[in-house]
């Protein structure tokens, strides 16, 4: 892997971050999903659609549903939200 590649791969990285640190404070809500997906796919986008890419913004989005299931007793938002309808 030469500089510019690995200079890539930290932008990604320091996007994800940014990414999770945004979206940290999970809302129990149709809107906040709807944000991450979009807004993933975005950042999907921007880097290029390469593998690494996908991997590293996938693994944010699940930490942040793995993160809602164990605050909200293993129920996935899709879970919770067919209970209370």
């Amino acid at each position: 892997m030469n500089e510019e590649e690995l200079i890539k791969r930290y932008e990604v990285m320091t996007d994800c971050w940014k990414f999770l640190k945004e979206h940290c404070r999970i809302e129990d809500s149709d809107d906040y999903w709807q944000r991450v997906l979009y807004e993933s796919n975005k950042l999907y986008e921007k880097h290029g659609k390469t593998a690494f890419v996908k991997e590293q913004v996938v693994s944010v989005v699940n930490e942040l549903d793995r993160y809602f299931k164990e605050k909200n007793g293993g129920k996935t938002y899709e879970q919770k939200r067919s209970i209370r309808n």
